[in-house]
């Protein structure tokens, strides 16, 4: 029964996976092109870790730096080439989680969105119309989203203007009241909350 002997890199457990050993060979034969000696695979297996598109366009730079006569003479080619692959891998590392973050905030902004959506719905069914610019204070008072509070806060103000002026008033004047005592809500939170609601009764 034939086996395929494994690679001393494969038998020391350093890299095994099929993507890695592929990794290996490409920095294996990119350290002899640029004449850097390693020959116990130690900075092959060391930069084999990173990811492949850093390994790619850190030896196209090295090869076009080299081909060019750029390379700094004074720096040793294997710890400057490895240099280039780390800052590659970090680069592109950054530029992924860039992307990973903005498609988060965008999920958890659709998502609060919707929950805030069918709150107000909710509420707009079951609760007196008087009663609902407390309701949704309180609601943006506890809210930890900018977007949840400002949209709490939109609607009370919303229900406010629709309201008699005297009755409106009254109301803003409990508001500012529930609002001073919210003493875990930043101060600019609450200086912002009163703003919006003591100037909704007076908007045309």
């Amino acid at each position: 029964m034939f086996r395929p002997t494994p690679s001393r890199t494969a038998i020391s457990g350093a890299v095994s996976l099929p993507a890695s050993r592929i990794r290996l060979q490409l920095l294996r034969e990119a350290l002899l092109e640029f004449e850097v000696s390693d020959p116990d695979d130690r900075l092959a297996v060391d930069l084999a870790r990173y990811g492949r598109d850093a390994i790619v366009r850190a030896i196209s730079v090295f090869r076009t730096k080299r081909q060019r006569g750029t390379l700094a003479s004074t720096a040793h080619p294997g710890r400057y080439f490895g240099g280039f692959v780390r800052k590659i891998d970090e680069e592109l590392e950054l530029q992924l989680y860039a992307k990973n973050l903005r498609d988060t905030r965008q999920r958890l902004h659709d998502l609060t969105l919707n929950a805030v959506a069918e709150d107000l719905a909710i509420l707009a069914k079951t609760v007196p119309t008087q009663e609902q610019p407390r309701a949704l204070v309180e609601q943006a008072l506890r809210s930890e989203s900018r977007l949840a509070f400002q949209m709490y806060l939109d609607a009370a103000a919303g229900i406010l203007m629709d309201l008699p002026k005297d009755t409106a008033e009254a109301i803003v004047d409990e508001l500012t009241t529930i609002i001073s005592r919210a003493y875990s809500v930043p101060k600019a939170r609450k200086l912002y909350a009163i703003t919006v609601l003591v100037e909704a009764p007076t908007l045309l």
